[in-house]
């Protein structure tokens, strides 16, 4: 077996990769959009993640649930709906599971390029940007530094803009 130390760093990647890519294809689902606040311990423990509140604002809160590759917050509004999730990571998680009932929408209009739009021309590099009528969908990064984050436009709290949920 090579033992160069490119190789050793490639599988450690490739490694890593794997985890991630198996703990977000399990079958158990994310806390999605549109979705109770109560399914976010479900996803604690099918990530295998530690799980806390970041904080509480007035109009919602953050969740936080954290592994080795990736850490999504699930924001809630005061009436216990999650109308945004971001993330930031080694990889994009699986977004058919945390856009939830909105996914077919997503995938819809993802598909037509007329709406869905990369940026990458106005100095942002590897970002795309996907809206619909209910949900927004932003992904960006590079190798092992991906982020992005979906909302409900309709759902986000008085005084908070699509910008605060990072």
């Amino acid at each position: 077996m090579p033992s160069s130390p490119l190789f050793k760093i490639r599988l450690q990647g490739y490694v890593l990769a794997w985890i991630a890519l198996s703990l977000f294809s399990s079958g158990s689902a994310l806390g999605a959009l549109g979705e109770r606040e109560d399914s976010i311990e479900v996803d604690r423990k099918s990530l295998s993640g530690s799980h806390h509140t970041q904080a509480v604002y007035s109009g919602f809160s953050v969740h936080e649930i954290a592994n080795d590759g990736v850490t999504i917050r699930e924001y809630v509004s005061q009436n216990g709906v999650i109308f945004g999730i971001a993330w930031k990571g080694v990889i994009h998680p699986d977004l058919s599971t945390l856009l939830g009932s909105y996914s077919s929408e997503y995938q819809t209009v993802s598909k037509n390029s007329q709406y869905a739009r990369a940026r990458s021309a106005l100095g942002r590099r590897n970002y795309s940007e996907t809206k619909s009528a209910n949900v927004v969908v932003e992904k960006s990064g590079h190798m092992r530094a991906l982020q992005g984050k979906a909302y409900l436009p309709s759902l986000i709290p008085e005084g908070m803009t699509p910008s605060d949920i990072q």
